[in-house]
This record gives C-alpha cells, structure tokens and sequence, in this order.
C-alpha cells in the first residue's frame, strides 16, 4: 500500500513524503469502515496539526510519528466488521468526515469513522465529494442560523472553500445584495455576487455615498482585524438591535494550542467579543460559528452539490484550478503548501485513485 507519512511536525517540503510498501490497515473493528481512497481534500485542521501548533487538541494517531494525514475522504467500502453489515456493505462509494481532527487519509485504504460517513450520489464524482466533506458543511450550518432573506450581505474571503459555499448559500436563501472580497474577480465568477470586491484594489470597508449598512458580514478569512474594522467604521455594519451581525466563521490563519491555558487565550478573546456586543446594541453583533459536521448535514450539503437531483445541482464547489493534486510526494506537498498559504482558489483536493490505479496497486479486502 502506497500512503503519505508525516514524519515530524514542521513544512509540508521537509516532513511529509509518500510511502510505498506500507501494512494495509488492520481489519475495521465495530463503528469503523475500510474504505479504497479516490481522493482527499484538504481542510485548515490538516496543516495545523502537521504544523505542530495545535498539538495539545488534535494528538498523533498512537502518540508517535509517522502519521498519515488527511481526514477528509471519498472512496468506495472494501471491508466491514460484522456487527454494522446491516448498515454497510462492500462496494458502497462514500464520503467520510471527522470531528476533532481527521488521519489516515492519504493512502490507498484507510479506516474511517462510521458515524461519520454518508454513501455518495451516484451523480456526484469523488473529486467533488471529497471537497465537499467539510468546507460546505460549515458554510451551510453558519447560513442556515443565520436570517438572510431581503438582507444586504457581505462575504470576506468569498473564493476559498468556505466562502465560496457561504455566497452561493446566501444568494439562494434570498439575501438582497449579496457582495464578496477575493483577490481577483475571476475568483468569484458564478457565484452570484452582486459587488464584487478586489483588494487591494478596494477596501471593503468603504462603501459608495448613499449606500445602506450591510446587515450580515460572514468572516470567511481575517479574523479579529476585521471586527476592528467594522468596530471602527460607522455606518459599515447595522447595529445589532436592527439585526446587523457579524458572523466569525474564521477565528484566525495562525491558531497556537499546546495547553489549556492556550486555549484559553485563543478562545477568552472570542467570547469577549459574544458576550460584550450583547450590551452595546448600539453597535452590530458578533456571532462565533462553531459547528461540527454530522452525517445528516454531510448528507444534505451531497444533496445539494449533486446534479441528478431534481432542478439539478443547487451549488457549485469550488475547487482549486491546479488539483486535483497527484498522489506523489512532490504532489503531496505542493498540495500542503498551497493551502498554508492562504490563497488557494477553493478547495485543495488531492487525486489519490488515479496513482493507485496508474501502479497497478489494487490490493482488495475482504
């Protein structure tokens, strides 16, 4: 078996490298699938944790190195433990998810969590399927708490995975104007954006004389200087006792927590933000998604991406021009470092079948 190996924290170029000869996984026990790999995309929870920043939340599978990344996973069921046959069986395409953090991925057969899988659409190719595993989940649970009909929207960050889910989902769900930040406007071609917002051409924070407030900004990819901003910035935001909120679905690129008292840190800042926007409604609300992935949303976000539903596909994943990824170790890596970079177009989705296949690697389980 052919699978990536991280083999310490630190840069994708340094650490991570592709393994062949590698033990098949053992035989899923209860509560688990053995699935054939297609293709993994790649979310912020994988270069956090190769990065070694987030050490104390997401732990090495077996509390050693090396370890395989890639949480996120679209391919076919090869094994399944007696006691979930009823529920299971060989030969299923599926896309499977996590919830703390998610390995084993990037390999031609891995073990994924039952609980979090759902069977693929036959319309739904697992490209797409692995791209839609996490990214368009939050976007759709973030939206969706979100009263977005006849209200003037804007989107920062509105190329990348989630941005790129949260515009359309806006559109659809009757916003009135919608506007999105990227860093060029191809970037947002067909997404339904009314403004679109090319920095730094333009800054996001000024609007044309005579323009109404926004009454929704959804953070897709600042952070705290974007609620300073709109701190800062009369007549940006309405307040919150009109309805005027700003929604943090990005916290933050660089997210340090190698303890409790880190997380404390991380997360003291955000809850300040809650609970003191509440006794200013003066000025707009801060929201801070968090949200965690179950099979039903996984499920209906399929539903929506996959064409041969009723009135076809109601939303479209975006995903980086320059994947799918090869599952080589050059590939691997330019894959790592084009999403720790910040500006990928969309999803990072790495094409592990078409390897496997081009080696002729087809080992089955039983």
């Amino acid at each position: 078996m052919t699978r990536v190996d991280a083999a310490a924290y630190g840069p994708p170029a340094k650490v991570l490298s592709v393994t062949k000869g590698a033990p098949l996984p053992p035989p899923p026990s209860p509560g688990k699938l053995l699935v054939a790999v297609d293709a993994v995309s790649l979310s912020p929870s994988d270069y956090r944790m190769l990065s070694g920043d987030t050490v104390w939340a997401k732990r090495l599978p077996g509390g050693r190195f090396p370890y395989t990344p890639g949480g996120d996973v679209a391919g076919t069921i090869v094994g399944v433990h007696p006691a979930d046959a009823a529920r299971w069986a060989v030969g299923t395409p599926v896309v499977a998810t996590w919830e703390i953090s998610g390995t084993g991925g990037l390999a031609n057969y891995c073990l994924v969590d039952a609980a979090r899988t759902v069977v693929r659409p036959r319309g739904v190719d697992a490209m797409t399927g692995a791209a839609a595993a996490n990214s368009a989940g939050h976007a759709l649970l973030a939206t969706r708490a979100t009263p977005l009909a006849a209200k003037r929207v804007l989107v920062l960050g509105g190329a990348g995975g989630v941005g790129s889910a949260v515009v359309q989902l806006v559109r659809a769900a009757g916003a009135s104007h919608v506007a999105a930040t990227a860093s060029t406007l191809a970037r947002l071609d067909g997404l339904g954006v009314d403004d679109a917002i090319v920095y730094p051409d333009r800054d996001w924070t000024v609007l044309p004389p005579g323009t109404p407030p926004y009454d929704v900004i959804f953070d897709c990819g600042v952070g705290a200087a974007a609620w300073a901003a709109v701190n800062s910035t009369p007549g940006l935001l309405a307040p919150g006792r009109s309805g005027g909120r700003f929604v943090a679905i990005h916290h933050a690129w660089h997210i340090v927590v190698h303890g409790i008292t880190d997380l404390v840190r991380f997360l003291g800042p955000l809850l300040g933000r809650v609970v003191g926007s509440r006794f200013r409604p003066w000025g707009p609300r801060f929201v801070m998604y968090l949200g965690s992935i179950s099979p039903a949303t996984l499920r209906e976000v399929l539903g929506l991406v996959d064409p041969d539903t009723d009135g076809g596909a109601s939303l479209r994943v975006v995903m980086d021009p320059a994947g799918p990824f090869p599952f080589t170790t050059d590939g691997v890596r330019a894959a790592f470092e084009l999403h720790a970079s910040h500006h990928a177009r969309g999803k990072v989705v790495i094409d592990v079948a078409g390897a496997a296949a081009a080696s002729g690697e087809t080992e089955q389980q039983s």
